[in-house]
């Protein structure tokens, strides 16, 4: 068995690693923010005609 102390070091934090998983989330912003755009669209042109 080995009883020397062992000293560990953290590794240092990746920057630019996740730059793909930005890249996702930034178009599932503008797809939702366009998906909610068409919806409130849609729903207004609807409330419109029923309430003629």
């Amino acid at each position: 068995t080995n009883t020397h102390a062992q000293s560990f070091q953290k590794a240092p934090p990746r920057t630019g690693g996740n730059n793909r998983q930005n890249n996702v989330q930034d178009g599932a912003k503008i797809v939702g923010g366009e998906l909610y755009t068409k919806l409130r669209n849609h729903l207004k042109a609807y409330l419109e005609k029923i309430c003629e």
